[in-house]
């Protein structure tokens, strides 16, 4: 479909508010005081958690070091590390590399585990809020009580519901939209927020996909989004979600963009939840998978988030609207006859069929990793480059070259090695920041349950889709043979490959395999932080190669295209 041709009613962005995007956008409006944060119809500036207001940082910070997240709605909500503390870490299964055996301290995990919580993580939001009001009076201010007040009625307290606090947020849009209309501010036609939510599905990169097209039928309704985790897509993988929020800058995406979302977050924290299943009654649309048929990751995130989705034919005599169709414009037109709805659930949303790439180039393009997650990013880097002067200086170790082809143990001298080039609490001398002076290649390698994939759907076109070591060595000396300055510099594999052999084969191209458990990611960016890191690595690459099929390395090219105006390279 020709999206000249089509009656696909969607809004683009503003082209002008985004054309001043350079080749390094990361933190691009950032902190911006015009950003208003998941609020509908309103020109209201919340700078109550502004940063730019430095008044009360202290009580900020004090707050968001319990295991509680503030129940507002914020505007740049990020992650508590805190949160992971008792979440298993799914990175992938590589084995121990017998060529890397570098002590934790040598790595400097603290300079990571610094951003970690290192409060009691069983205090709740009310210990805090009465530890602050217990301090000396001298230090609170007439508007720091004022702020601590109007916090603590916001908080969800336990038990609240979903439906609960929607409405509390429903009621806050109206209370903003009468007041502008009081002040003389507010045109009528500013509509009262509608809501929609749908099931995340699949994979990481498919949740991703899902949320875009999510974006883009919410969008061309004119309705806020209520945006679920991303989730494990597997039972065996425990319990694992993060808000989206923990890796991407969504206050500059919601600017650049117009939409309207809150992080499920913001509405109901399944730890303060009793485990009762709250029945979600909203208009369910069936068609576009069915809640018959869910799979895994569905399956988790109602559980999880202690959730039921409950048509309201169930409870009502309106009838259930059936969408027989995945067509986007069949689907935008069926649901615009469910206006008065106040809340919409679709299912399975990520099957939904729009023109190629087109989520992308409305709106995944302005999805640009935080701050936050771009410094935690330097810091596993420059790991990353360490760990590779080692394991370069191990190898040498081993070598032995005289007249009597004698065998010399040279780990006397390694040692000396490795103080000289790691400095204990230092840094080394040699290294720069990866995005100016240390360029690299990064190599990405789908395996494991790929390997079906393209076994079933490419079996006549398998190196393209499972190319061996050698297949992608050889991609990669007709890469350098156009970009010469390139040769030497790192080269580091991003892959879920757990075969001994297969990743003996990897290693004996010199190149480096990027191992989280060694890396501390997980640590540093919760449970999904291995596979956003490969995704930076990805973006952030000179070259990267991969194959087509796969989601994950289409999405690098898309990135290197749209932020760094370069090509990926496909095998």
């Amino acid at each position: 479909m020709i999206l000249g041709e089509s009656s696909m009613t969607i809004e683009e962005p503003d082209r002008e508010q985004v054309k001043t995007k350079a080749t390094h956008p990361w933190g691009l409006l950032y902190g911006n005081p015009e950003i208003e944060w998941a609020r509908t119809g309103s020109d209201n500036k919340d700078t109550t958690n502004d940063d730019h207001d430095t008044n009360h940082d202290h009580f900020n910070d004090r707050l968001a070091k319990n295991d509680s997240p503030s129940e507002r709605v914020q505007q740049g909500n990020q992650y508590n590390d805190a949160e992971d503390n008792e979440r298993t870490d799914p990175v992938n299964p590589i084995d121990e590399d017998p060529v890397f055996d570098v002590d934790q301290e040598d790595m400097e995990v603290d300079e990571v585990k610094e951003y970690e919580d290192e409060d009691d993580s069983d205090s709740t939001p009310q210990q805090a809020y009465a530890s602050i009001w217990n301090e000396n009076a001298e230090a609170l201010t007439e508007d720091d009580y004022l702020e601590l007040e109007e916090d603590y009625q916001a908080m969800a307290q336990p038990g609240q519901t979903f439906a609960s606090r929607l409405d509390q947020v429903s009621q806050e849009d109206l209370a903003r939209k009468a007041e502008l209309q009081r002040s003389g501010n507010d045109d009528m036609s500013t509509p009262v927020a509608k809501y929609m939510i749908y099931l995340p599905a699949e994979g990481l990169t498919n949740q991703f996909f899902g949320m875009l097209r999510a974006i883009m039928v919410a969008k061309s309704l004119g309705r806020t989004l209520v945006l679920p985790p991303i989730m494990s897509s597997r039972h065996n993988e425990g319990k694992n979600n993060q808000p989206w929020s923990s890796f991407f800058d969504l206050p500059t995406f919601a600017h650049l963009t117009g939409v309207n979302m809150i992080e499920i977050k913001d509405l109901r924290d399944p730890g303060l939840e009793s485990t009762k299943i709250e029945p979600l009654e909203c208009h369910v649309a069936l068609g576009v998978g069915s809640l018959r048929i869910l799979d895994d990751t569905a399956t988790n995130f109602l559980e999880q988030w202690k959730l039921e989705f409950r048509s309201m034919s169930a409870i009502s005599s309106r009838p259930l609207l059936e969408i027989e169709t995945s067509e986007f414009d069949d689907m935008v037109s069926l649901l615009r006859s469910q206006e008065q709805e106040r809340l919409l659930c679709l299912t399975n949303v990520n099957k939904v069929e729009v023109p190629v790439n087109t989520e992308w180039d409305l709106y995944g393009q302005y999805f640009y990793f935080s701050p936050r997650t771009e410094n935690l990013f330097e810091r596993i880097f420059l790991r990353l480059q360490r760990s590779r002067s080692v394991s370069r200086q191990t190898r040498l170790s081993h070598m032995y070259e005289n007249d009597n082809n004698v065998h010399h143990d040279f780990g006397a001298s390694l040692e000396m090695d490795r103080t000289t080039l790691i400095p204990k609490g230092g840094r080394p001398r040699h290294l720069g920041t990866p995005t100016q002076n240390a360029p690299f290649i990064v190599i990405h390698i789908r395996r494991q349950d790929f390997i079906e994939f393209c076994q079933t759907r490419f079996q006549h076109q398998l190196q393209q889709c499972l190319p061996t070591a050698q297949d992608l060595l050889q991609r990669l000396q007709e890469v350098l043979v156009d970009r010469p300055e390139l040769r030497g510099v790192p080269v580091y594999v991003v892959t879920d490959e757990d075969r001994t052999q297969k990743l003996a084969e990897i290693r004996a191209m010199g190149w480096q395999i990027v191992n989280h458990n060694r890396l501390g990611t997980a640590t540093a960016l919760g449970p999904f932080g291995p596979p956003i890191l490969d995704q930076m690595l990805m973006a952030k690459a000179q070259v990267v190669i991969g194959v087509r099929p796969s989601a994950f390395f289409r999405v690098a090219a898309h990135r290197q295209r749209d932020w760094n105006g370069r090509q990926a390279v496909s095998v």
